[in-house]
């Protein structure tokens, strides 16, 4: 709207001066009008006047100049575009008047588009012409031809197609004598073909490589891995078997809308609602003035009236409502990590009410949460409306523990069963106590079976000349050991120790502790949809 103002303008602008020009012209015009005669005095003779020139216009040529007004006004990034394409389509060089009657850029008057141009790697500029610059300067078949030779592990097309206008041309020309090799796929490369090791390819190979039929169904192509020792990481069986059962999920548009959160109106109203409230309830209570005595008159016997009510409050559970409208205003990743929570705390099979009235989470009004629980591999869903916690191992107890590890005879990860029911943890270390299995620490913890067929019992006398070996502990003789054995240690513990004594030993530089901040207001107003997923505290203050 502010462009078409802005011509709207300048079209009344034109039209005014349009006007002034014509009543200009007309002025300088003879009057028609009659006029005394006058005695006739000879004049010199003159060429005869030519005729009078038309009213011009303001301006003939509009498009243009709006034109140079957009392209002047525009990014710097796409007037050096226009520039860099204008010499890569004309290969000359240019001074700076000819590419502004071009591309209506105007270089020397604005020093940030020179100074990019001077810089920029695809231009050359010597103090007067502006020219293109190529990756490789090469203009012809046979400078082609020596640049792809000294490229012997090949060079890719991008890098010369650039060079001069028929490069494209000139590769395929090359490919067909036999000169390259020209191989397309993500990135085309050139190769060069070197006249002396130059091989001719048996037609029947040919035909047998081009005769090999590649699978083209997953299903097929997961079978050809497993066939051979590979697992894939896809189960197209599994994938279309569920999409039969439940049907392909559709993709919910997710519409991002801004949380508000509670506002200064919000509050307002709320403080506006609270003061009519209270003087709804100041007018139902009875007054306190002196009123005139009334004559007696007896009534009917009622029950007695009970106290009158305190002033209502518009809420009483602000708190409660806050933290409501920040989990359902919240990511969906979020709402999804506090339903997987509660169900892998309670163990039990929860409806989407009861998982509403302990987290807040909406499921039957958020069709994306659900869709996520329905999809999650660590929501059970039954498919009418109860969702429970499931792990990755479904044991219960110790002995079916004890069963799944004897399964995997080279060892689990603890992480694999951790979830599995929440004393798991104490009864491998049970097992580990009784000597049913072997839990090793480390990186990741590892349980392994111990199976009582092979259970070995190691003479005491052994194990006594094993505790006896005493290993080096300094550094000198650790080496010397592994020179002994044909290694060579990555250390030089003699060397290092006599530069030290001539040198000095290096002090290391004290490291200057930063300051903690904490959280300051600006933390809360930028993580304040994301409070429990860092277990921050969930402060009222924090959404206000």
């Amino acid at each position: 709207m502010d462009l078409n103002e802005r011509l709207n303008r300048f079209k009344l602008q034109q039209e005014r001066c349009q006007a002034s020009l014509s009543s200009i012209a007309a002025a300088r015009t003879p009057s028609p009008a009659t006029t005394k005669p006058q005695p006739y005095v000879p004049r010199p003779a003159k060429p005869s006047p030519t005729a009078m020139p038309l009213a011009a216009r303001f301006s003939d040529d509009t498009a243009r100049l709006q034109k140079m007004h957009a392209v002047r006004n525009s990014a710097v990034g796409s007037q050096m575009k226009d520039v860099i394409e204008l010499l890569y389509r004309t290969r000359k060089a240019l001074t700076a008047k000819q590419i502004n009657e071009s591309t209506y850029v105007d270089i020397a008057g604005n020093s940030t588009v020179f100074e990019s141009l001077r810089k920029n790697p695809k231009v050359r500029f010597d103090g007067r012409f502006f020219s293109y610059k190529p990756t490789h300067n090469v203009t012809g078949k046979d400078g082609l031809l020596a640049l792809i030779a000294d490229f012997r592990d090949g060079i890719p097309v991008k890098e010369v197609e650039d060079a001069y206008p028929s490069v494209l041309d000139d590769l395929q020309a090359l490919k067909s004598s036999g000169d390259i090799y020209l191989l397309s796929g993500e990135q085309d490369m050139v190769f060069p073909n070197d006249p002396r090791s130059r091989l001719e390819l048996d037609t029947e190979l040919k035909k047998l490589f081009y005769e090999i039929k590649l699978p083209k169904d997953m299903l097929d192509i997961e079978k050809d891995l497993r066939r051979n020792g590979e697992k894939p990481l896809t189960d197209t069986a599994k994938r279309r078997a569920a999409a039969q059962i439940f049907g392909k999920p559709s993709k919910p548009k997710k519409s991002r809308k801004k949380p508000r959160g509670i506002t200064s109106r919000t509050r307002i109203t709320n403080e506006r609602c609270q003061a009519s409230l209270s003087s709804i309830a100041a007018a139902r209570a009875p007054s306190s003035a002196p009123t005139k005595p009334q004559q007696y008159a007896p009534r009917p016997a009622t029950a007695r009236p009970s106290a009158p009510a305190p002033a209502v409050r518009f809420s009483d559970d602000t708190a409660r409502l806050q933290k409501m409208h920040a989990v359902r205003n919240s990511a969906v990743g979020l709402q999804i990590k506090a339903v997987i929570e509660l169900l892998y705390r309670t163990r039990k099979a929860l409806t989407a009410k009861q998982i509403n009235d302990a987290t807040y989470v909406d499921i039957a009004g958020n069709s994306a949460v659900f869709e996520s629980l329905r999809n999650n591999p660590k929501v059970h869903f039954d498919g009418r409306c109860l969702f429970s916690y499931k792990p990755t191992h479904g044991v219960t107890g110790k002995d079916e523990l004890l069963a799944l590890i004897r399964r995997f005879c080279d060892g689990i990860t603890v992480k694999e069963v951790e979830d599995a029911y929440p004393s798991v943890l104490d009864d491998l270390q049970a097992l580990k106590s009784s000597g049913d299995i072997y839990l090793l620490s480390g990186e990741q913890d590892i349980v392994f079976p111990n199976d009582p067929r092979s259970r070995l019992e190691l003479d005491i006398e052994l194990k006594k000349l094993f505790y006896e070996i005493k290993l080096p502990k300094d550094m000198l003789d650790i080496e010397k050991d592994l020179r002994r054995n044909g290694e060579k240690p990555v250390t030089d513990t003699a060397k290092r120790r006599a530069a030290a004594r001539i040198f000095g030993k290096p002090s290391k530089p004290k490291k200057s502790r930063k300051k903690q901040r904490g959280l300051t207001s600006r933390t809360r107003i930028t993580n304040v949809h994301l409070p429990g997923l860092f277990d921050l505290p969930m402060d009222t203050k924090d959404f206000i």
